[in-house]
């Protein structure tokens, strides 16, 4: 019974992480900012923390965000402060090089981002086991429309306005941070979780933020649906942390479900000697 149950959560939980993942939702703090696509293109002397900060790894699902910022106007240099209506993406083909298995929607999904607004592209899939480990600069193409009456054609990087690259990185199905990518985090109605470190070798960190005070039932469970380790614990709403030792774990691939009475998430923890 209990391997039954666990292998509906996992389908449920697979089948709730397709639905989320692809969408995105617009970061209202750039409301204020230039137009552009945030965040901005790496460059080591002007924005050294910029770029694509995620790396992909083959066979994992991926997600990166970005935010597109559209205000009223552009400096462009020599021809100064140009009244906008609108950036537009291709709703297909406005990411060049980008590698098999990956594609990317907006929101709004029409990807006309309307003048004072902030919107968001996620850029998601699962990259194919084809594609060569490596670095792949992308370039995202879309056309500004003015309020002169022409639109013009507009790239992130830019090197008029935002200098730089997009290099998002392919690692190894095997890589360190695959697991980290795809598997520490899990989420339900009413709360987020976090395993770290995640492949774990002696002892992990459960962090949950929760929107309500309430009881879980915290189960680390193997893949048949034995239970390893069984907590229950109060959280209160916001942050709140629970350890878990492994050093008795054997290696291998475990999963932990969170649950109260009315819902309940599960993801993958990895141990490693």
């Amino acid at each position: 019974m209990k391997s039954t149950l666990l292998s509906l959560m996992i389908l449920f939980s697979v089948v709730y992480s397709q639905a989320q993942i692809g969408q995105c939702t617009p970061d209202q703090s750039f409301q204020d900012s230039t137009v552009g696509v945030y965040p901005l293109p790496y460059d080591p002397i002007e924005n050294p923390d910029g770029g694509i900060t995620k790396s992909a790894c083959k066979g994992f699902p991926y997600q990166f965000i970005f935010n597109v910022v559209v205000p009223d106007t552009v400096d462009f240099p020599g021809f100064g402060a140009i009244p906008l209506n609108k950036l537009t993406l291709a709703t297909t083909g406005a990411f060049s090089n980008l590698p098999k298995g990956l594609d990317y929607v907006c929101n709004p999904p029409s990807c006309v981002f309307e003048k004072n607004t902030v919107g968001c592209v996620s850029m998601f899939g699962t990259v194919d086991n084809s594609v060569a480990v490596g670095e792949y600069e992308l370039l995202i193409a879309g056309t500004l429309g003015t309020g002169l009456g022409i639109d013009i054609p507009f790239t992130f990087p830019n090197a008029a306005l935002y200098p730089g690259t997009y290099i998002l990185k392919v690692e190894a199905e095997n890589s360190s941070t695959c697991y980290k990518v795809s598997t520490s985090e899990v989420r339900s109605g009413s709360y987020y979780g976090e395993m770290n470190p995640n492949p774990v070798n002696l002892e992990a960190t459960l962090t949950i933020f929760s929107k309500k005070n309430t009881q879980l039932n915290i189960e680390i469970l193997s893949i048949n649906g034995a239970i390893i380790q069984n907590q229950d614990v109060f959280v209160q709403e916001g942050k709140n942390e629970s350890k878990f030792d492994f050093s008795g774990v054997p290696n291998g691939v475990y999963f932990y479900q969170i649950s109260d009475k009315n819902e309940s998430a599960i993801g993958k923890v990895v141990v490693q000697h």
